[in-house]
């Protein structure tokens, strides 16, 4: 398996830095950079506030824009040369890999291929919520008080345009990835290949890092986002409370994880049903050659040794808690089983 890019993380010198770089716009890298936070402001108030909290990081070790959990790095060479929309769109993309925890739900999958599943599907997400296609001409955006902006997403982005968000995951994509491309191969498919490199990398922080420390650096930054994110929407001078209650209930689903757990967990008691064997119940086919064969073990034998996490953090009501509870319950009388709550 291909590993996940590693780099040191550490900050231009002042005297190498290419903030000062002029862009086509005539200004500098450093102003640009301002120009789209402000832009963001304007029309995503969410991912302003989460540009604001992530620090940003000029680095020569990353060939465009990419993030470890909690630091976004940026080229300034390559920013340079883009346009302003799309530096905006950049921006909100690479945030949401970090909003939606794209690093620690990557553990143990081919890091290229995450990549572009998790690429696939923020692009769908931008594409709904701002009405945007690959290589179309900059969109001007309206936001929550008004002000306006452009964004555009540049035609080398990763895109399919029968992603139904409300309905895939990351996870998903990922798994069905093989088959996109066979259909692409086939002159089926409609996505563009996204030309920039692997945007999801690991810095000096997380490198041999263990996956609580990595989850720590995650919740953290997360929950700075939302603080600020909310103390901004209640400073905000005439702000729409309808259009407030509609981003917030959109937050929450953003950074809610769209997995069915219900469901996971009950084909997992179904796959230990199924797999548990024992010579104490021999498969009966095989008993008049002589030979024993471990058969599956009768239904009236309980599973054992189950251990269930629940997560009990912020992120989870109390009535959320006790509706999880509630739901394991049933599983595990439904299973004639028990388990550890951890």
């Amino acid at each position: 398996m291909n590993r996940r890019q590693k780099i040191i993380g550490a900050p231009v010198p002042q005297e190498k830095s290419g903030r000062h770089l002029e862009t086509p716009a005539g200004l500098t890298v450093e102003q640009l950079l301002t120009a789209c936070v402000l832009d963001l402001k304007k029309i995503a108030p969410f991912f302003y506030a989460a540009v604001c909290v992530v620090p940003r990081i000029e680095s020569n070790e990353v060939a465009d824009i990419a993030v470890s959990p909690d630091k976004l790095y940026y080229n300034a060479e390559f920013i340079a040369r883009l346009e302003r929309p799309v530096l905006s769109f950049f921006l909100i993309h690479d945030l949401y890999h970090i909003v939606m925890r794209h690093h620690q739900r990557g553990k143990g999958k081919d890091p290229e291929k995450w990549n572009e599943a998790c690429d696939l599907y923020i692009n769908a997400c931008i594409a709904k919520a701002y009405d945007l296609r690959p290589g179309a001409d900059p969109k001007l955006q309206e936001g929550p008080g008004g002000q306006k902006a452009f964004l555009r997403m540049p035609a080398s982005e990763y895109f399919d345009p029968y992603i139904d968000i409300s309905k895939a995951t990351p996870e998903q994509i990922y798994r069905e990835l093989p088959d996109f491309k066979r259909k692409e191969e086939q002159g089926e498919g409609k996505r563009k290949l996204d030309k920039r490199k692997p945007d999801i990398i690991d810095d000096a922080a997380n490198m041999n890092a263990v996956e609580t420390s990595e989850n720590q650096k995650s919740e953290r930054i997360l929950k700075k986002i939302q603080t600020t994110y909310d103390q901004m929407m209640r400073t905000v001078a005439g702000h729409d409370k309808a259009y407030e209650k509609v981003i917030a209930v959109t937050v929450d689903r953003e950074l809610a994880p769209k997995v069915n757990w219900r469901a996971l967990l009950q084909n997992r008691l179904v796959s230990m049903k199924l797999d548990e064997k024992s010579l104490s119940y021999p498969d009966r086919r095989f008993v008049h050659t002589g030979l024993y064969v471990e058969g599956e073990v009768v239904e009236e034998e309980e599973l054992s040794d189950i251990k269930i996490c629940v997560d009990t953090s912020g992120s989870m009501s109390d009535e959320e808690v006790a509706l999880a509870l509630h739901q394991i319950g049933r599983l595990l009388r439904q299973y004639h089983t028990k388990a550890d709550l951890v």
